[in-house]
């Protein structure tokens, strides 16, 4: 049997556990021709839920933030210490600041490195030293998580970026039974059993739109037969303003906000519509995907990564961002059309099957893989 090839991703770590991290879990446990391991820099929510999930091939690099240098130096001398000794053949790094670590790591040992960017390069984004420092250091190649995304790195970084979408993994959706999952939702919230149940999965930032659903529910003709579950909590202590707003705005109406969930594929599951509501173009958008893996419909914002998920009045449904207007009626119509949800649904799982699951990223990253070894 072929030895495996090592590879190495790397990731800053942290309390954030949004799409970016949960692929990376379900990547790292299901190459087919690599032996694939995941370095965490810095202890927290993330490195706490690898662990939970018993992902396999975990490295903890016991660094900290990039302004503790002390801290960068353990985690950059472990990295380097673990490449060398296990013959690690390619380094992946996730974001900016993961990229930071990764670039180094890869110079010091000189090995082949890859800059995986699921954000769009944006221009103001280089007001950020980090995204400045990453910018200038270039690895062997660039993959970017959309189309959207690579045009970005071509305009402004002048650098062609072969394309791997992300992927949600579908396994976590298969065996869950949709009634049940929707009693317990009615449990677990005191929701009406006749109640539509609308459902935003998100970190609770401002570009991720929950103001623009909270205010489109309000704005429905049948609010009052329908529920909308907000699920998801701020991460870093600047965005408690805006959850604060959310929780004003949401006065009076049945808006149910759930926290943070490790259940997320049972509430997908158990509500009726998914809403994506992001005010500027989502780079990719991997709720949209579990919500297409779980069967439901999604109204999604059409910009960016959703653009190249979604085909309008197909696979789901597509609205202007930061209209509230236009994505209640588009709330209203599903309400009022059940017949449409299940064959949206329906059309939703064939495609997410077919583009994104785990094994058709996996297939695409290590012919990206093959491509530089």
């Amino acid at each position: 049997m072929a030895t495996k090839t090592k590879i190495f991703y790397i990731h800053c770590g942290g309390n954030t556990i949004g799409g970016v991290e949960t692929y990376l879990s379900h990547m790292v446990e299901n190459h087919k021709n690599n032996e694939a391991y995941l370095g965490i820099v810095k202890s927290g929510n993330f490195l706490h839920y690898l662990r939970e999930q018993q992902t396999k091939n975990i490295i903890h690099l016991h660094g900290g933030r990039l302004r503790e240098l002390n801290k960068v130096g353990i985690a950059i001398r472990n990295a380097c210490r673990f490449v060398r000794r296990n013959k690690i053949k390619l380094i992946i790094a996730k974001g900016y600041n993961s990229w930071i670590y990764g670039s180094i790591v890869a110079y010091l040992t000189k090995t082949k490195s890859i800059f995986y960017i699921a954000n769009d390069i944006n221009p103001q984004y280089w007001k950020s030293p980090i995204t400045c420092i990453g910018s200038y250091l270039r690895p062997n190649h660039y993959l970017a998580n959309s189309q959207f995304t690579a045009v970005s790195i071509k305009e402004i970084l002048n650098k062609k970026a072969s394309i791997v979408y992300p992927a949600a993994n579908i396994s976590k959706f298969t065996n869950i039974d949709h009634n049940q999952a929707r009693n317990f939702l009615c449990k677990e919230f005191a929701i009406a059993p006749h109640k539509f149940i609308y459902t935003i999965v998100g970190r609770l930032q401002e570009w991720k739109g929950q103001h623009i659903a909270i205010s489109a529910f309000k704005e429905m003709h049948n609010k009052k037969n329908s529920v909308l579950l907000v699920v998801g909590d701020y991460t870093h202590e600047s965005d408690r303003p805006f959850f604060e707003r959310l929780q004003q705005l949401a006065t009076n109406e049945n808006v149910i906000f759930t926290g943070f969930r490790k259940d997320v594929p049972q509430i997908v599951s158990g509500s009726d519509v998914i809403i994506h509501a992001s005010t500027t173009p989502e780079p990719f958008g991997i709720t949209i995907i579990e919500g297409m893996f779980a069967r439901k419909p999604v109204i999604a914002s059409a910009a960016g990564g959703p653009l190249e998920i979604i085909e309008h009045n197909k696979s789901g449904l597509l609205v202007l961002p930061k209209n509230p207007n236009k994505l209640a009626k588009s709330m209203d119509k599903l309400h009022n059309n059940q017949k449409q949800c299940i064959l949206l649904g329906k059309k939703a799982y064939e495609e997410a099957q077919k583009k994104f699951s785990i094994e058709a990223s996996i297939h695409r990253m290590e012919e990206v893989i093959d491509s530089i070894l």
